[in-house]
C-alpha cells in the first residue's frame, strides 16, 4: 500500500476512506492517508490512529523547534547589533574626550596668557579693552564646550535636552555671534550677508548662540 501525509486543509482528506488525522494538543495539524487493496482491519486502524498521534506530535515538535531556532537567530542578531552600538558609542565617546581636551586647552591657554600680560605689563585703556574682549570671548568659548559636555551627558542618560524655546528673531543672534569672532579673530575677515528679513523661529536663544559660535569657530 501507499501512505501519504498531507496538511489538514487538503481537500483530499474527506475523499479517502483510509484517512487518519494527525493531532497535537487536541488540534488537527495534518492527515495520514492509506491506500491499498482490500479493507483495512480494525487493529490496523487502531495502529494507524496511534501512528497519526505520534506523527502529529512530531510535526508539532518540529514546528516548535523551528520557532525556537528562529527566535534564537533573532536574539543573536539583536545582541550583535546592541554590542556593535555599544562599541560605536565607546569609540565616539573616546573621540569626544580627545576632541574636548584639545578644545578646552585652547581657550584656557589664551585666558591664562592674556591674564598674565594684564598682570605684568602696562597697557593703554584701548589695549586693555581689546585684551579683555579676547579673554571674554575665550571664556564664552570655554562655557560653550562645557555646556556641550552637559548636553552629551544628558543624552547618554536618556534625558531630553534642557531647552527654553520661545519665538525669536535669528538675525541679531547671528550678528552677535559673528561680531564676537570679528573682534577677536583678527587673522580672519568675517562678512555677514542676509538677503532680506529672516523669519522668526521657535528656538532656545542660548542653544542657538552656542550652535552658531561652534559653526563659526
Amino acid at each position: 500500500g501507499t501512505c501519504r501525509c498531507m496538511s489538514a486543509s487538503s481537500e483530499i482528506v474527506g475523499a479517502l476512506n483510509g484517512v487518519v488525522p494527525l493531532t497535537a494538543g487536541g488540534h488537527r495539524v495534518g492527515a495520514l492517508s492509506l491506500e491499498r487493496r482490500g479493507d483495512i482491519a480494525r487493529e490496523e486502524r487502531d495502529a494507524l490512529s496511534g501512528l497519526g498521534a505520534a506523527l502529529g506530535l512530531a510535526l508539532d515538535n518540529a514546528r516548535l523547534a523551528a520557532r525556537q531556532r528562529h527566535f534564537a537567530e533573532e536574539l543573536e542578531a539583536k545582541v550583535t547589533a546592541a554590542t556593535a552600538r555599544l562599541a560605536e558609542m565607546d569609540r565616539l565617546k573616546s573621540e569626544l574626550v580627545a576632541l574636548a581636551s584639545h578644545e578646552l586647552r585652547t581657550p584656557l591657554t589664551a585666558i591664562q596668557g592674556f591674564a598674565e600680560l594684564l598682570a605684568t605689563r602696562s597697557f593703554t585703556m584701548s589695549e586693555v579693552r581689546r585684551v579683555a574682549a579676547i579673554v571674554r570671548a575665550e571664556a564664552e568659548r570655554l562655557g560653550r564646550i562645557v555646556a556641550d559636555f552637559l548636553d552629551v551627558a544628558r543624552l547618554e542618560r536618556g534625558l531630553p535636552l534642557s531647552l527654553r524655546c520661545a519665538p525669536l528673531d535669528p538675525a541679531p543672534v547671528i550678528a552677535d555671534a559673528v561680531e564676537v569672532f570679528r573682534r577677536t579673530r583678527t587673522s580672519h575677515r568675517l562678512e555677514l550677508h542676509v538677503d532680506g528679513a529672516l523669519p522668526r523661529i521657535e528656538a532656545d536663544a542660548d542653544a542657538l548662540d552656542r550652535v552658531l559660535k561652534n559653526l563659526i569657530s
